[in-house]
C-alpha cells in the first residue's frame, strides 16, 4: 500500500489514534507532560474558537460549538474546576453585569479619573487605549 506522511503537531481527541490506525495509518505520538498539555489545550481552544467563527452553516456552527465545549470541558477537568462553582459565578456575573444578548457595543468611555472603571482601563492599556482629545 502506498502511503504519504503528514505533520500534525497538535493535540487531538483521544480516539484519533485508534481511528487513524483503523484505516491503516501509522502514527508517531506521545503523551504530553502537564505543562505541555495545558499549553496545547489553550492553543486548541483558540483553534476551535476560530473554527467556530469561520463556520457558516448551522451544521458547521453546531459541530464547532461542540468542539469548543469539549475543549472547555477538558480545561475544566485539567484545572479541577467545579461545575456548580462555575455556574454560580456565571449567574453572579449575569445578575451584576448582564449577558451578551442585546448586542451592546461600546465605542468609547469617558470616565471619572480614579473611578474603578478608569483605574481598570488605565491598568489594561493594551485592551483599553486612552483616547487623546
Amino acid at each position: 500500500m502506498k502511503t504519504k506522511t503528514y505533520r500534525c503537531d497538535r493535540l487531538t481527541r483521544d480516539r484519533t489514534l485508534e481511528r487513524l490506525e483503523n484505516v491503516g495509518g501509522t502514527v508517531t505520538h506521545r503523551i504530553l507532560a502537564r505543562d505541555a498539555f495545558e499549553h496545547e489545550l489553550r492553543k486548541k481552544l483558540l483553534e476551535e474558537a476560530h473554527e467556530l467563527l469561520d463556520a457558516r452553516t448551522t451544521e458547521e456552527q453546531t459541530s464547532e460549538f461542540a468542539d469548543v465545549l469539549e475543549v472547555l470541558a477538558a480545561l475544566q477537568t485539567f484545572y479541577t474546576l467545579d461545575q456548580t462553582a462555575i455556574e454560580h459565578k456565571r449567574a453572579e456575573k449575569m445578575a451584576a453585569r448582564g449577558g451578551f444578548a442585546n448586542g451592546l457595543f461600546i465605542e468609547t468611555m469617558e470616565l471619572p479619573v480614579g473611578s474603578s472603571f478608569e483605574v481598570y482601563c488605565s491598568e489594561n492599556k493594551d485592551k483599553y487605549p486612552e483616547v487623546k482629545r
